[in-house]
This record gives structure tokens, C-alpha cells and sequence, in this order.
């Protein structure tokens, strides 16, 4: 059996990673186009975003097709996300350090950051840990409310951005993990 396919019945296997990735490359510019025209009958102008704009949707959107594959522990998602989790451990452990250095008494700033680095790695491996250990495949992130919820916190998020900025990307995420689900619903591969 081919790596990350998961079979339906005998001789059929569900979409992979690349039939994901695939689908949200092809798909992205008919999302920007529906995108466009739903915001511009409701808004009654055209949606400006400048290339990195559209290109960091077309980064969410292609995310997003792969996204509820992260409660696979063997998916390539998952091992992504499991090293942004520690990445995120590391940089909130330097956002929030004054906190930490009020605790330690530790001068010199090399060890001082070093520590502060290997923290972060032991935080975020065992966050990583602790996820895989909570999670099942086709379990919670399978469902269409986890699309709706993850979208809201990316809107949340980004509260730097202009609101039709911050719909877009939050769309283009949730958009690209409904083409997850629509392709693991319908689509059998013989």
C-alpha cells in the first residue's frame, strides 16, 4: 500500500497529500474569483489585495486542503505542524521572557537565551506530544465546525490587517479545509 493513502474498501483509497495539495493549487483561483464577486455585490467595490496578500491566501488556501490531516501523526501536516509548534514555543517564550527573567536571576544573556531556547523545544515537543496523544484521525478535525472555529481564530489573530484583509484570509482557510472534506467525502482513488 502506498504511504498516506487510507483505504475504503478493497483496491480503493481515499485522496492523499498530494491529491490535497493538488486540489488547493487548482482550486485557489476559483476561490479568489468567487471571493471577488460575492465581496463586490456586498460591498458594492472590487477587493484590492496586493501580491503578497494573494499570495499568503494562496499559502492559507493550499494549507487548508491538507489541514484536517493533522490528526494523523504520519501525515506531512502533522510533522509541519509539530515543528511550528515548537518554533511558536520558542518565539513566545522571547515575547514573554521579562516575566521569566524576574524568576531567574541569571545575568549573562548567551545562557540566559539559551535557556530560554531549549524551553521552548521541551514546551513545544511536549505540546506536539500531548496533541497527537489527544487527537484520532477523521476524529474532531474532520468536522465542519472545526473549519468555522480555526477560521475565527485566524481572523482574530490578525487584528493588524484591514477587516476585508483578515475575511479573506480567514476564508481562503476555511475554504481550503471544505475542499479537504469534499474530497475525502466524495473522491475514492482506485
Amino acid at each position: 500500500m502506498l504511504p498516506f493513502y487510507i483505504a475504503y474498501e478493497k483496491g480503493d483509497y481515499m485522496p492523499n497529500f498530494k491529491h490535497h495539495i493538488t486540489s488547493g493549487i487548482l482550486l485557489f483561483p476559483v476561490y479568489y474569483l468567487v471571493f471577488s464577486i460575492v465581496f463586490t455585490l456586498l460591498f458594492d467595490h472590487y477587493p484590492l489585495f496586493n501580491n503578497n496578500e494573494l499570495i499568503f491566501s494562496f499559502l492559507l488556501f493550499v494549507i487548508g486542503t491538507d489541514l484536517p490531516d493533522v490528526d494523523h501523526d504520519l501525515s506531512i501536516i502533522n510533522k509541519i505542524f509539530r515543528i511550528l509548534i515548537v518554533i511558536f514555543s520558542v518565539y513566545y517564550l522571547f515575547e514573554y521572557e521579562y516575566l521569566l527573567r524576574h524568576i531567574t536571576n541569571i545575568d549573562d544573556f548567551l545562557i540566559y537565551n539559551i535557556i530560554i531556547i531549549y524551553l521552548g523545544i521541551i514546551l513545544g515537543y511536549a505540546f506536539g506530544i500531548v496533541f497527537n496523544s489527544l487527537t484520532r484521525h477523521r476524529g474532531a478535525w474532520h468536522k465542519i465546525h472545526t473549519g468555522i472555529i480555526i477560521g475565527i481564530i485566524l481572523f482574530l489573530l490578525n487584528t493588524k490587517f484591514k477587516i476585508e484583509i483578515r475575511i479573506f484570509y480567514s476564508l481562503s482557510l476555511i475554504s481550503g479545509f471544505y475542499v479537504h472534506l469534499l474530497l475525502d467525502k466524495y473522491i475514492k482513488i482506485k
